[in-house]
């Protein structure tokens, strides 16, 4: 039953605040226009807002795509070092395991070793299993 009389009591007052409203803006017409013209820049700043935020989530959002498929092109040729060092005979089974755990623990060079060729990459290797 309280709460019904609180609802009712706020109830009330709205309806009350809403008719003084009422009132003013009938008894002063500039008034109104006064208040419009607040309301009017009220919403010019909060769209202009709206649309800088807006740019600042799409540069954001391009930001993570690129950082994404940056990710998933690493995550790519790291999958495909064991295959490639897998070819180079002349290197131990063990050296070859070695080597390519070391190179797999860091992105960077995984894209050492994806940038040279041939005898260089070979090359790239035998240097890391003297690291």
């Amino acid at each position: 039953m309280e709460e019904d009389a609180n609802n009712e009591e706020q109830f009330e007052q709205i309806e009350d605040g809403f008719e003084e409203q009422t009132t003013e803006n009938e008894e002063s017409p500039n008034i109104g226009s006064k208040k419009r013209k607040r309301v009017d820049a009220l919403i010019k700043g909060i769209t202009i807002a709206a649309n800088v935020l807006r740019e600042k989530l799409e540069k954001a959002a391009n930001s993570m795509n690129q950082a994404i498929l940056g990710e998933t092109e690493v995550q790519k040729k790291t999958s495909m070092v064991i295959p490639e060092i897998s070819k180079m005979q002349s290197l131990s089974a063990l050296d070859r395991f070695k080597a390519s755990r070391k190179i797999m623990r860091d992105p960077k060079t995984v894209l050492s070793f994806w940038n040279l060729e041939g005898e260089d990459r070979e090359g790239f290797v035998r240097l890391m299993l003297e690291e």
